[in-house]
């Protein structure tokens, strides 16, 4: 199983979306905020990292930012209401691929699935 660490904040949208990515074969852990997704990216080892943008505490673009300077280099894609072209290039570069919300359980999948991750 694909690995994946789902960092969101908004807790009925977790639980939803980690239940499509797991349906689909998807081994999922959940953080609530970007503390929580640097402490379980060092333990889970994640294989793909999908983050909200704007989280309390940490931003899930400041928590990407600091697993790249630890070394940390598995694909992530940002989910965010705020639109992309918004987002300064310095954060635009913290991110592989940009998903808007609200986005459909098709469109989640479809993202996972362009990295080509194996087991």
């Amino acid at each position: 199983m694909i690995r994946v660490l789902y960092v969101e904040d908004e807790s009925l949208l977790a639980i939803s979306v980690e239940e499509v990515m797991e349906s689909e074969g998807y081994r999922v852990q959940l953080a609530h905020d970007g503390d929580e997704g640097l402490e379980l990216a060092s333990s889970f080892n994640p294989q793909i990292i999908v983050t909200d943008y704007m989280m309390p505490r940490l931003d899930g673009l400041s928590m990407v930012r600091k697993l790249r300077e630890a070394g940390v280099t598995v694909p992530v894609i940002v989910t965010t209401a705020v639109p992309e072209e918004s987002l300064s290039p310095e954060l635009q570069e913290q991110y592989d691929i940009y998903l808007g919300k609200p986005f459909t359980d098709a469109e989640i999948i479809d993202a996972l699935r362009r990295f080509n991750v194996t087991v």
